[in-house]
């Protein structure tokens, strides 16, 4: 699982919400639900990419 960034954007948390109902269909009709679970990993991944940048242009002003 990757590290969970310290805050989401508003878009984030609505992709975030979005690909947890999508699981929850998929779960509730019989599904195996585990490709969502990637797209999680995927999205706090890509959360953390983007603090870290937002993180080192603060640093270099």
């Amino acid at each position: 699982m990757a590290q969970e960034p310290d805050h989401y954007t508003t878009g984030e948390i609505a992709r975030s919400a979005w690909i947890i109902a999508k699981a929850a269909v998929t779960a509730a009709r019989g599904g195996d639900p585990s490709k969502y679970d990637r797209q999680i990993d995927r999205l706090q991944a890509r959360a953390v990419e983007r603090e870290t940048a937002e993180q080192a242009a603060r640093n270099s002003r």
